[in-house]
């Protein structure tokens, strides 16, 4: 199994990236298919955390993450993973702007969340807060990406009011994303 096999799947509110998870889906497809689901998610979780380190508070999730994707390999019904994490949705009118302002949204979100499988709070995540309704977006969506652990929010205002406790903070950080009406 090759460290380069890495598939992203949802699992629990997050898309993780899992070292070997195709090369185990179709081993243990030819064994394992006419077992019952429980004996499927063990031979996962053994089999998985050789590669990937997967904590014992969260192995149901990792299961039964697993077992939907060995299901969906093999053509069976699967229950989708329900969603718990974050949904954008741009309120408007439909007009360009607002498709505009939805598409550099999640361009961004899918920026971070694509970077690594791994959660970074070294990202520094500012966001337009103002009185439009796509500023306001802009902030719960900065919001959700940092209670996510997918960055740590930061003033905006700070950095244009050229505060030097925020600018030296922006300096300090290796990566940045801003998102807000005003740039669009």
């Amino acid at each position: 199994m090759s460290r380069d096999d890495v598939r992203q799947i949802k699992v629990g509110k997050h898309t993780l990236g899992i070292i070997g998870l195709t090369h185990v889906i179709e081993e243990v497809a030819k064994d394992f298919a006419e077992r019952d689901d429980s004996e499927i998610q063990i031979e996962f979780l053994s089999r998985l955390s050789i590669s990937n380190y997967i904590p014992d508070s969260m192995q149901d999730i990792y299961a039964r993450a697993f077992l939907r994707e060995f299901k969906k390999y093999i053509g069976e019904p699967y229950d989708e993973e329900v969603s718990e994490g974050l949904e954008i949705k741009v309120l408007g009118p439909g007009c360009p702007k607002c498709k505009q302002t939805e598409e550099v949204i999640m361009k961004e979100y899918k920026i971070i969340t694509q970077q690594c499988c791994a959660l970074n709070t070294n990202i520094m995540i500012l966001a337009c807060s103002g009185c439009a309704n796509v500023g306001q977006l802009s902030n719960q969506a900065a919001v959700e990406l940092t209670r996510e652990g997918f960055g740590k929010m930061s003033c905006l205002a700070g950095i244009g009011g050229r505060l030097s406790g925020f600018i030296q903070s922006a300096k300090d950080t290796p990566e940045m994303v801003v998102i807000g009406a005003g740039l669009l």
